[in-house]
């Protein structure tokens, strides 16, 4: 995958995530699940540009939030991103979210 690719379809997830705000507290937790799915696209360009390390911490920490968000909320475009993290990562060069399936 490329960088340009991989910016895109980054964009794009980014544009089909719903940011609500109903209430300040669920719209805190509802931004916590955004934030983990931006957090997922970083990760992934960086693992583009070759910055493995900070790809690694970043799609770590992303996946766990995505997991505990999909769990707590069942949202469907969390889980989609979900989804997409650990297919990207797990096919990545190192590997970083082998061990996260489950």
């Amino acid at each position: 995958m490329t960088v340009a690719s991989t910016l895109i379809k980054a964009r794009r997830m980014c544009l089909l995530w719903p940011t609500r705000a109903a209430g300040r507290a669920e719209g805190a937790a509802e931004l916590r699940g955004d934030l983990a799915c931006a957090q997922a696209s970083k990760a992934g360009v960086l693992l583009s540009l070759g910055a493995h390390r900070e790809a690694s911490v970043l799609a770590r920490q992303a996946v766990a939030v995505l997991k505990e968000e999909v769990g707590r909320t069942g949202r469907a475009d969390l889980q989609q991103v979900l989804d997409w993290a650990i297919n990207a990562f797990e096919e990545g060069p190192l590997g970083i979210c082998r061990t996260t399936r489950g």
